[in-house]
Formats: structure tokens, sequence, C-alpha cells
């Protein structure tokens, strides 16, 4: 119903939410450790949110070098590791940054700026080091077209529930494709719907799935057909619908289930 799909697997990379964090920062040897497991599991990458910012001085920028330092250590050469800003940074702290990290071969850096700043991502998009991510915020396909006329971004992320549901995605997708971009779409609420729809668009548009490790199993629970990667890979169940059919059985037999990360 929205077009069939042209890719019958979907290559997916880790997001760290969660993962190899102590009480005040990142175990760098747990980082190295969970970077590992991602590239033996046969995923495309693994990325990993900054906990330091403008306000963080040098220690701060020194922090962040060394957990993305850490990261490609254990990557080596050939496995993606990216980096999410959660919308924490201004546009000179950006462009510093980006500059800093520019040799550890990054392969975004994802929302450095908060979402309708898209003037300010065009500048850093034109001097970065690093290719620039963004648009899990943006709300429907006019944001959308005022970023592509922009040239705002190198990798665009819708995501389903927040622009708008699956009629408003599909008009973005093709605005993306008519003007050559690439797009990665945000894991959104349960990444169900996020697969079906990336299934649609060929791999030089839809370039990569997200995959957040520590919650979408369980925020997956009640569901029959769970978006699960296997080897690196999300697939598609044959079932009608978009894979939201509830699991009964659970329903009615598990009273109490443990949902922390």
């Amino acid at each position: 119903m929205i077009g069939g799909k042209t890719q019958k697997e979907l290559h997916s990379y880790v997001s760290c939410a969660g993962c190899a964090y102590g009480e005040d920062d990142y175990d760098l040897e747990k980082v190295k450790e969970v970077v590992r497991y991602c590239k033996d599991e046969g995923f495309a990458g693994a990325k990993w949110y900054v906990n330091s910012g403008p306000n963080d001085g040098l220690a701060g920028k020194k922090k962040l070098y060394g957990l993305f330092a850490a990261a490609r250590e254990a990557a080596g050469d050939d496995f993606r590791i990216m980096c999410d800003c959660v919308c924490a940074w201004d546009l000179a702290y950006a462009k510093e940054m980006t500059r800093a990290l520019a040799d550890l071969d990054l392969f975004w850096i994802e929302e450095p700026l908060m979402p309708h700043q898209a003037d300010s991502y065009a500048e850093l998009k034109r001097c970065s080091g690093i290719p620039v991510a963004a648009g899990e915020h943006l709300m429907s396909r006019w944001d959308w077209k005022r970023y592509i006329d922009k040239d705002a971004l190198d990798i665009y992320q819708p995501d389903v529930v927040f622009c708008g549901g699956i009629s408003e995605v599909l008009k973005i997708m093709p605005l993306l494709g008519i003007f050559d971009k690439q797009a990665a779409f945000h894991h959104g609420i349960n990444p169900n719907v996020t697969r079906h729809i990336s299934a649609v668009y060929p791999p030089n548009l839809v370039i990569l799935s997200e995959y957040l490790i520590n919650l979408a199993p369980k925020d997956q629970y009640f569901c029959k057909y769970p978006a699960i990667p296997e080897n690196g890979m999300y697939t598609l169940p044959d079932a009608p619908g978009v894979s939201l059919d509830i699991d009964e059985s659970k329903v009615l037999n598990d009273w109490l289930i443990d949902l922390t990360v």
C-alpha cells in the first residue's frame, strides 16, 4: 500500500543510549567492549551521545575527544562511529568540535543545534569536517523543504511519528529523493513502522536504520513481530500491516515487567 519494498534487508546501526555509562561519565573500556560487540554482531555502526558542551571548557572538550577516540580505537577503520549531540551545542562550539573530532572519521554528527536553526545548520555544514545529520524534530513537509532549500544537512533523519505520520512522511521522502539527499530515519517510538517505510526506498536514499539496543526490545515487549535486527540487518515480516500486532499471551499472562534501562 505504501509502494512495495525495494530493500529486502536494512543495514542497521546501534544507538548506544544508556551503554557504558557510570555515575557521571563513560567507562571507556566498556565503550570499547560495546563497540566491539556491535561490530561482531554485524551492525553497520555505533552511535554515542555527548555528555559535555559549551559550558564545560577544555576539560569537556578533552572528555568528548576521549570518548570518540576510544570508540574509534575499538572500531578500527571499517566500522562507522556516529556522534549524537541531542541539540546541546551552539554554532560556535559545533564548529570548534567538528574540527577537533575530524581526524576520528565520524560518519556523522547528529543534532548539534536546536532543530529550527536551519541557517546555522547550513553554515555548519559548509565548514564541518564531519557530515551533519538532523531532522527528527522537524514536523512537516514545509519544515523539510526549508532545510532542503538551504542545503542545510548531509543526512536527513525524519521521525515517522513526529513529522506527521505515514501520510506526511510519504510526502517528505519524494522531496529528499528529488533533490538527491540521503536519509536515515530516527528510530521513533516503535521501529516497526519505520522499517516498513525505509524498505520502500532504495539504499542510496535510505542508507541506514537505527536500533536502540537498550530500549527497543523493551518498547516492543507486547509486539508479536518485534523489529530486532539479526546479523545487523532488519528484515520485514510478510504479515499484513506494519507489525504492531499485539501478542495477547503476554497481555494475559505477564503482570509485572522490568522496564528500567
